[in-house]
């Protein structure tokens, strides 16, 4: 592939990621189709451009709910990074965390902590407790225990991975979420002064990183403020609550 080509397929992917990062999906997938074509039949499918086109163009489907496509796509790169890269390689650790990313949001939940639970593993291992896609992957499992009521167990991750991204400084969005999903854990361990504490400083830092959450993370915020509605009817303050319903619907 000449140099004209490859950067007409680097300009074609930068468009891409500014579609996604806007929601316009559809965008997205049309050129990410058109790039991943090319170099497949240019470069190769164990080619490392093609394999990351592939991951690319398998968050887009699954920010569609097309997880079928996504599923496919990153099954054969995490094959074809497994051969070339090893099962701990970074890149590859990354692709597994999509998958099972893919299986939570089909409510395939066991299969989805199975391999959030690798990847914790993993990442341990190769990048060390305190690294970002660490955290990520540790926040990812506390959120798949609260999703299925174990909350002591959420808790326990949760605050782990808290701790990491306060020891960091880290301020992304992913940081107010998981310390907004603690605040869910306590409220369902009826600890709920230090639940209200952690939801509702949670829910108005991640107000303000509102324009860097991915569009389709976009519902974290509703989710925020449904937690908080459930803190309070929970803890018998329903005045609260209906107040904090009455805005689950709002912007």
């Amino acid at each position: 592939m000449g140099e004209e080509a490859k950067s007409r397929l680097t300009s074609t992917n930068s468009l891409a990621v500014v579609y996604r990062n806007q929601g316009k999906y559809e965008q997205a997938e049309a050129l990410l189709r058109s790039v991943l074509d090319v170099e497949r039949r240019t470069l190769g499918e164990q080619h490392p451009d093609t394999l990351g086109s592939m991951v690319s163009l398998g968050l887009v489907y699954g920010a569609q709910a097309k997880y079928a496509q996504a599923e496919t796509l990153f099954s054969q790169s995490l094959q074809a990074r497994r051969r070339l890269l090893g099962e701990e390689h970074p890149s590859t650790l990354g692709v597994l965390y999509n998958l099972a990313e893919t299986y939570r949001r089909q409510s395939r939940l066991k299969e989805a902590e199975s391999l959030f639970n690798k990847v914790l593993e993993g990442r341990r291992r190769v990048l060390g407790l305190d690294n970002p896609n660490t955290t990520n992957a540790l926040a990812a499992l506390g959120g798949m225990k609260l999703e299925h009521h174990e909350y002591t167990e959420a808790e326990t991750l949760l605050r782990q991975a808290l701790r990491s991204y306060e020891k960091t400084d880290s301020d992304t969005w992913r940081r107010y979420y998981t310390q907004s999903m603690l605040g869910a854990s306590l409220d369902g361990l009826g600890k709920y002064a230090e639940a209200e504490r952690l939801l509702i400083s949670g829910y108005e830092a991640l107000s303000k990183k509102q324009e860097s959450i991915p569009s389709e993370n976009h519902p974290a915020l509703g989710e925020v403020r449904g937690w908080i509605g459930n803190l309070y009817r929970d803890w018998g303050k329903l005045d609260e609550a209906l107040a904090w319903v009455d805005r689950i619907s709002k912007p």
